[in-house]
């Protein structure tokens, strides 16, 4: 979340503008499993709520099952995730290392 902030601080410093419309969140393994967490608390952080959701081989959540599911990162409750939003949840058949399961809490989650 301080990221995304920080990032479009940076954006409005160079003079361009924030086009808060049109925010995609996109991320691969953790990452994916942090933009679809993103996702879920951005209208209770005051940041603009994604229009687009694409988590990548998405793994590392705590209670998701696979690798790492034991001291992952929690997820929040993703019925925050608007049911508006585009959503692709992207997994891999042959992933040795996440494998599906988070994939398909994420997409279990969404409305």
């Amino acid at each position: 979340v301080t990221g995304i902030r920080n990032a479009m601080d940076a954006v409005e410093r160079t003079g361009s503008e924030f086009d808060a419309d049109r925010m995609a969140l996109v991320g691969h393994s953790l990452g994916g499993a942090l933009a679809a967490a993103v996702a879920a608390v951005a209208a209770d952080e005051a940041l603009p709520e994604p229009v687009a959701l694409m988590p990548v081989n998405p793994g590392g959540c705590r209670g998701c099952g696979g690798p790492l599911s034991e001291q992952g990162v929690p997820l929040p409750d993703l019925a925050g995730i608007p049911a508006e939003v585009l959503a692709a949840v992207v997994v891999s058949e042959d992933d040795a290392v996440v494998g599906d399961a988070a994939g398909r809490v994420i997409w279990d989650g969404l409305d």
